[in-house]
C-alpha cells in the first residue's frame, strides 16, 4: 500500500471533521480503486477512457485523489462543504467538470454509463466507460434495467466496478452477485479492492472485454481501524484532535 495514501486518508478525515459533514468510511472504502485509476501507471488509459463515480456520497475519495494529481486545488478540499466551496458532500460536475457526472442519488450512474457506452459505440469511438457503484446501491432497480439494456442492445465498452464492502448486509441481500451479473451477459472478475496490483490488472482486463464487472471486495473505513466495518461511523464525524490516533500510524 503506497504510504501516500495515508496522507489522503488524513485529508479525508480532516475534511469531514472540519465540515462536520460527509461519509468518510465510504470514501475510504473506494480510495484505492480511485487512486489506481488516476495513478501514473494508468495515465495513458485515462486519456481515452471514461471514469464515472455513481457512489456520490463517497466523493471525498475523488476530491483528495484529484488534488494529489494536481487536477484540483487542495484548498478546495480544505474548504469541503463550506459556503462557496466547489466541493459538496455529493459531486457537482457543473463546478468540477473532471467529475464527469453529478451523482449521489443512488442508481443513476450505471444507467448514465450505459448511455455513454452506447453513444461511443454509435460514433465508433473505441473506449471503455468505467462506472464505480456501491453494493448497497444495487438495491435500486434502475441498475438492473440498465444492465438489461446493455445486454439486449449488445453494447460494448462498459465496465462496472462494484465496491463490495458489505453494505447490503443492512439492505436487501443480493445473494450471488457474480451469477446475477453473468446472467446479463457480463464477464465477472472478483478482486481484493485494496490490492493495487490486482486493481490495475483488472482495469486493463476490463478494457479488453465488451461488458465486464470487477467485484472489488473492500472494507468500509479501510485504513482507519475505529471505522472499519463499523456502521456507527457511516455518517459520523471525528474531532480534528482525534485524527492521528484514529489513523494508528505507529
Amino acid at each position: 500500500m503506497p504510504t501516500s495514501l495515508n496522507k489522503l486518508r488524513r485529508q479525508i478525515l480532516h475534511a469531514v471533521a472540519s465540515a462536520q459533514e460527509g461519509h468518510a468510511p465510504s470514501a475510504l472504502s473506494i480510495l484505492d480503486l480511485v487512486y489506481c485509476w488516476f495513478s501514473k501507471e494508468f495515465e495513458t488509459k485515462r486519456d481515452k477512457d471514461i471514469f464515472l463515480l455513481s457512489k456520490g456520497h463517497a466523493s471525498l475519495a475523488m476530491y483528495v485523489v484529484l488534488a494529489s494529481c494536481n487536477l484540483l486545488d487542495v484548498t478546495e478540499v480544505e474548504a469541503y462543504c463550506q459556503k462557496g466551496s466547489l466541493l459538496g458532500g455529493h459531486p457537482d460536475s457543473r463546478k468540477v467538470p473532471l467529475l464527469q457526472i453529478s451523482s449521489g442519488s443512488l442508481g443513476h450512474g450505471l444507467p448514465i454509463a450505459v448511455g455513454r457506452a452506447m453513444a461511443s459505440q454509435l460514433r465508433e469511438i473505441q473506449r471503455t466507460t468505467y462506472v464505480l457503484v456501491g453494493d448497497g446501491e444495487l438495491n435500486e432497480g434502475t441498475n438492473w434495467e440498465a444492465l438489461l439494456v446493455a445486454s439486449s442492445r449488445k453494447i460494448s465498452g462498459i465496465c462496472v466496478i462494484l465496491d463490495a464492502n458489505g453494505s447490503t448486509e443492512r439492505a436487501i441481500e443480493l445473494t450471488d452477485i457474480k451469477i446475477k451479473f453473468q446472467s446479463f451477459g457480463f464477464e465477472v472478475r472478483e478482486i481484493d479492492g485494496h490490492n493495487h496490483e490486482s486493481i490495475l490488472e483488472s482495469y486493463s482486463w476490463a478494457g479488453e472485454r465488451d461488458r465486464s464487472v470487477i467485484v472489488a471486495r473492500t472494507i468500509k473505513g479501510f485504513g482507519v481501524p475505529l471505522m472499519e466495518n463499523n456502521p456507527e461511523w457511516h455518517h459520523k464525524f471525528p474531532k480534528i484532535s482525534e485524527i492521528d490516533e484514529m489513523l494508528d500510524l505507529s
